[in-house]
């Protein structure tokens, strides 16, 4: 993945993931599953995804990770965001955020794109402009994920959307 974060432009520490980053991306996703904040993903899957996948870094420590996943019809998903908890709060969450949408921008410049996430923290995401929605609004998701989540009978993930 190039993206204009890892060509130079204000990268805060954010480039694309590479396969010796795949322990540390697993690390990060499991401190949350217990909890069911994050779904499992194995370093496989991880793997697979790489080419979607964003790593901030600090002093060479992979810190924070997060993700897309491309439904089609340009509507993508941002998921697996996690940040070392010693780290919240000092912008991680934000930059990988932006380097992923500067990501699809890049990726898509004539087109307008649809992104979404299921959170448990929407004031962070409408701090960054993105409106909370009804998460019937995306049947994709809930058709490929939700049905492994512990939590699916009684979500209490809130819908967020951008459009960029």
């Amino acid at each position: 993945m190039t993206t204009p974060a890892s060509s130079g432009a204000a990268n805060r520490g954010v480039r694309p993931a590479t396969e010796n980053d795949i322990d540390a991306i697993h690390r990060l996703i499991e401190i949350y599953v217990p909890a069911a904040i994050l779904l499992p993903r194995t370093p496989e899957k991880i793997r697979e995804d790489l080419e979607q996948t964003l790593v901030y870094h600090n002093q060479g420590e992979v810190i924070g990770v997060g993700n897309l996943v491309n439904y089609g019809d340009n509507l993508y998903e941002i998921r697996g965001l996690s940040v070392q908890s010693q780290m919240q709060g000092l912008g991680v969450g934000r930059a990988l955020i932006e380097g992923l949408l500067a990501y699809l921008k890049e990726k898509h410049p004539e087109e307008s794109i649809k992104v979404f996430a299921l959170t448990y923290i929407p004031d962070f995401f409408k701090h960054l402009g993105w409106t909370v929605t009804p998460k019937e609004n995306f049947p994709q998701k809930i058709f490929k994920d939700c049905e492994y989540c512990a939590r699916k009978l009684d979500c209490p993930e809130t819908a967020v959307e951008i459009q960029i």
